[in-house]
């Protein structure tokens, strides 16, 4: 064992390392926070050329904000500040130099500095993200989401080792704090000299007062305290578990028991189709919006030809990003389901739930699904909650051609194949159900072909080249331009679908499940609940209703300000995806039904939960949206 004043890996390296590895060490708690963050930022410090009183300049007012923003705040984001939680580290460890235990101190802070890290990158990562408050205590399942879609797009191996380099990555945070600490400790022993405390103590002195002053929460004083963030983590998860706690053991939601009364005079098919990262980053994002209107005026004709009319607006989903089951869940069940934990409450009651399966079993209808991406992953269930009385899973669907990232199946194989073994055989009415998987994150090239059934066998794939996009070399190379070419070929398939499926009286409902994972666009039609954390942000996707029946269409677009064809403006409908349970079931029932049972859900929540309150007015047109916070 090494004596207490033997410095760690041999020699003791230069006093002027010591302290800038100190200072690198502080930095690098504020990276998450920086490189994470929508907001306006710059690695330097002092970027803004003005103070609150003016421009910078040679003069002694100059001198004095640039005194001030060394020392007090800046409103530059910068990484250049000090974090109270190392400045009291490296304090302690001075001041504890000569006492018996004080060997194991840089040990015990190193473990803490490589865990706040972790948690921090995690924090930020997951709000940057999915723009919605971390809670640790329901985002472990998804942290087993992102480990099977690893191992589904990248292999078990580059899972694997994703796992082991973020180990190593920890490790390697954690020894270097210790070895800084281990140092400025030797550096105390052999300086006996009180100075360096007293510096250190006055140090935090002054970086209390400022917390103090400023409080913990901005972010603009040069002394913060970076670990607020985990704090705010803990908090929200205790929230979050009051909440689940709170509508525990209640009866399930009982406002839309009204839909199980209804009798539909006619009952012709209907098709719900969710499309993947189908956003309304589309029409919004100034690149991609004149490809958008191009692919959808071709299908416009392609569904004129065939004597199909569309009507669209825009439908705001419960999440960003990921977590689809989450936006299938809210259409499902007109309940608001943008948290793990709040589905995992609706799971325990679904079997006394009305659902929207639940409505078209009650009138005689056949419930069909087909879900591709569902397979089986260590940890996760492959149940089907709705209860339909045909899932179709990726396994069941026979594919044993090439495999494309995560989706793995092309969405061309999974719709033929549902509907020569599933749909052809069905007895009409049905109710089918499809959750695409062509169009989900990173966008890889997937071939689209004359006979699906080749597919199947990589040396008799022969692609039929798309037709050229105009405007389509304007959209940034790289995931932008990939995310449109993959939303392409998802438009040619379920356009050949639907002209397959098509009937005179049918209906087919579309919508996305949430943005892209890309960049963020501003959201102008609704406030974003957490707008304070993360920005207000869109989470609108489109909704199309596409119809033979312009009677059908026009009840559609007279009850949620639907306009005709695939890509009107942004703002359009004012819809969200929970209120599309009423939506539709009104709007069937009104069209179809007998005319003795008239759905409108109640206001109130029998459940108790807030997150469930109907978000659309089924009965009414949509109200406008509130004012925006300022």
């Amino acid at each position: 064992m090494t004596s207490a004043a033997a410095p760690p890996f041999g020699r003791r390296p230069p006093l002027l390392l010591i302290v800038a590895w100190l200072v690198l060490f502080d930095l690098l708690l504020f990276v998450p926070a920086f490189a994470l963050s929508d907001a306006r930022h710059d690695w330097q410090p002092l970027t803004p050329s003005e103070h609150p009183r003016g421009a910078f300049g040679f003069d002694w007012l100059s001198a004095w904000e640039y005194l001030k923003a060394l020392v007090v705040r800046r409103p530059n984001g910068d990484v250049f500040r000090v974090s109270g939680e190392w400045l009291l580290m490296v304090t302690a460890v001075v001041l504890a130099s000569r006492r018996r235990l004080s060997r194991w101190l840089p040990a015990v802070f190193g473990g803490a500095y490589a865990v706040a890290t972790l948690g921090l990158v995690y924090h930020h990562a997951y709000q940057w993200a999915f723009q919605t408050p971390a809670a640790l205590w329901e985002d472990t399942t998804l942290a087993l989401n992102l480990l099977h879609f690893l191992a589904d797009s990248r292999g078990s191996v580059v899972m694997a080792g994703a796992v082991l380099g973020l180990v190593l990555a920890v490790v390697l945070v954690g020894l270097g704090a210790w070895w800084g600490l281990a140092h400025v400790r030797l550096v105390a022993l052999e300086r006996s000299s009180p100075r360096l405390a007293q510096t250190l103590v006055a140090a935090c002195v002054w970086c209390a007062a400022s917390l103090a002053w400023f409080g913990v929460a901005r972010n603009d004083p040069v002394m913060q305290v970076p670990t607020k963030a985990l704090y705010d983590n803990w908090l929200t998860s205790l929230e979050r578990r009051a909440q689940l706690a709170a509508i525990a053991g209640k009866v399930a939601d009982r406002r839309y028991d009204a839909a199980l009364e209804v009798k539909l005079v006619k009952r012709p098919r209907v098709h719900l189709l969710m499309i993947e990262a189908y956003g309304q980053r589309l029409i919004s994002d100034p690149a991609m919006a004149p490809v958008f209107r191009a692919m959808t005026q071709r299908v416009e004709q392609r569904l004129a030809d065939a004597g199909l009319h569309a009507r669209t607006g825009y439908s705001r989903a419960p999440i960003f990003g990921g977590r689809s089951w989450l936006s299938i869940g809210s259409v499902q069940t007109g309940l608001l389901l943008d948290r793990p934990s709040l589905y995992t409450a609706m799971e325990k009651v679904s079997a006394r739930l009305t659902t929207l399966t639940g409505f078209f079993k009650a009138q005689g209808y056949s419930t069909l699904a087909l879900q591709p991406g569902n397979r089986e992953r260590p940890g996760l269930k492959r149940l089907d909650i709705f209860r339909r009385d045909v899932m179709i899973d990726g396994p069941d669907l026979g594919y044993h051609g090439p495999l494309y990232d995560w989706g793995q199946i092309p969405d061309q194989w999974s719709l033929s194949k549902y509907r020569e073994d599933v749909l052809r055989k069905a007895e009409a009415p049905y109710f089918s159900f499809f959750m695409s998987v062509s169009t989900h994150h990173k966008w890889v090239f997937i071939p689209y072909v004359a006979d699906w059934r080749t597919l199947s066998d990589e040396a008799a794939i022969v692609p039929i080249p798309p037709v050229p996009l105009p405007g389509l070399e304007q959209v940034p190379e790289g995931k932008p331009r990939s995310y449109v070419e993959a939303v392409d070929y998802e438009w040619r398939v379920l356009t050949d679908f639907i002209l397959d499926e098509v009937t005179n009286d049918g209906v087919f409902i579309m919508l996305g499940d949430h943005q892209p994972l890309i960049e963020r666009t501003t959201d102008e039609n609704f406030d974003s609940d957490v707008a304070a954390v993360v920005g207000a942000q869109s989470l609108n996707t489109p909704l199309h209703i596409i119809s033979r029946d312009q009677a059908l269409l026009d009840r559609f677009a007279a009850k949620a300000g639907l306009l005709p064809g695939l890509s009107p403006p942004p703002g359009t409908g004012r819809l969200r995806h929970e209120g599309l349970f009423s939506l539709i079931t009104t709007v069937l029932t009104e069209h179809w039904g007998d005319g003795r049972v008239h759905i409108c859900p109640k206001a109130s929540d029998s459940t108790g939960s807030a997150a469930s309150e109907p978000s659309l007015r089924a009965c009414a047109r949509p109200s406008p949206p509130p004012p925006r916070r300022a």
